[in-house]
């Protein structure tokens, strides 16, 4: 996004935050916080603003090694959590005010364009940078500490998103890398990629699955993805800014190095405020027992709560029935905000921004649910 563009919507949400009583607190200090228990969920849903088109959709773990630019990591990642948990509750409430729990160190994610949880640490999140960085993914805690690296043996053209979900062959987690970005609508090499996560330190993934794609009608900018938890299918949200963006699905089965023509699943009001580049869609998340599903946009960020018993693939086909609930306008603190995530327990949100001066040390967000 331009410079202009940015500086808009910063005064302009400036503006309106000053305006609301009790609207988005300003973060507080920086501080660590753990990850809370789980609830309920509770659907939230309304009539949309538009009628929808017709619907229609392991190999042993890599090692890391350490970053260049980022605080020294911890020797190791220990190894997976034999008990992760209870399974993951939804949000059966309002989300708090986003909270400061940590700084990115160093400036090598200072263009973070992608996050999502670990699915063997709950404290730990991977990121990784957009177009011109290495093909590398950072792990880092949830106070921003690095944790360590992977290095992809792919070419980084315009990372845009992660998420976390199984491997395509169902053998462990994996994470999933969309190489989509494309401002000037001109590619012939999209892709998305799925490499298994690791889980120590040291080198390069060893398998890497790649999902070639291509739009109905021409090539399209896109900068969020979203993975079924199983790893069969997935969707992309169109970048625009105008009212109405597409979703495209892969029409499936999964099949490494295969190119695929993706099907338009549906069309959406796209949520945000109607400014410049108020409502363009740069991050998404399925929720991790696949119920629901949170986009970011430059304004904030959004959640939408699928019908009871939808999977993800008629939830995201039904979008246009629901009515998004706003889990946070900005905050003014997230400049250029393109990532997004559900944490491991389901119950809260995450984001982080990317710097548009390249210094590095962006605040870490959580957004608490509050029941």
């Amino acid at each position: 996004m331009s410079a202009r563009a940015m500086s808009l919507v910063g005064c302009l949400l400036g503006g309106l935050l000053a305006a609301c009583d009790g609207g988005v607190a300003e973060p507080t200090p920086d501080r660590a916080v753990d990850v809370g228990p789980p609830a309920d969920a509770a659907p939230d849903r309304g009539p949309p603003d538009m009628a929808p088109p017709p619907r229609d959709m392991a190999p042993p773990p890599p090692d890391m090694a350490p970053p260049r630019d980022m605080a020294p990591p911890a020797p190791d990642m220990a190894p997976p959590a034999p008990d992760m948990g209870p399974p993951p509750r939804a949000c059966g409430s309002v989300y708090a005010p986003p909270e400061v729990v940590g700084r990115l160190m160093g400036d090598t994610l200072a263009e973070v364009s992608g996050i999502a949880f670990s699915a063997s640490r709950p404290d730990v999140l991977w990121m990784h940078t957009d177009s011109g960085g290495e093909p590398v993914l950072y792990a880092v805690d949830t106070a921003g500490n690095a944790r360590g690296e992977v290095r992809l043996p792919v070419d980084n053209e315009d990372w845009e998103d992660l998420a976390a979900a199984d491997c395509p062959d169902g053998s462990g987690p994996c994470l999933w890398v969309a190489d989509v970005g494309d401002n000037r609508r001109s590619r012939d090499d999209a892709a998305v990629y799925a490499v298994p996560e690791p889980v120590v330190a040291g080198g390069e993934a060893q398998r890497v699955w790649t999902f070639p794609v291509e739009y109905p009608g021409g090539p399209v900018d896109v900068e969020a993805l979203a993975v079924a938890p199983a790893g069969d299918r997935f969707w992309l949200f169109e970048k625009v800014d105008a009212p109405v963006a597409r979703v495209f699905g892969h029409p499936g089965p999964l099949v490494d190095g295969e190119a695929v023509e993706l099907d338009e699943i549906t069309r959406i009001n796209a949520p945000g405020l109607a400014i410049e580049n108020g409502r363009s869609i740069t991050a998404a998340d399925l929720h991790p027992d696949g119920t629901r599903l949170v986009l970011r946009v430059y304004t904030g960020s959004y959640e939408y709560v699928f019908a009871e018993g939808a999977d993800p693939a008629r939830g995201i086909a039904d979008l246009p029935f629901v009515q998004p609930r706003t889990v946070s306008i900005g905050p003014l603190s997230e400049p250029q905000g393109e990532a997004i995530t559900y944490d491991p327990s389901g119950r809260d949100v995450w984001t982080v921004s990317e710097d548009p001066e390249l210094r590095g040390g962006q605040p870490l967000h959580r957004y608490r649910c509050s029941d």
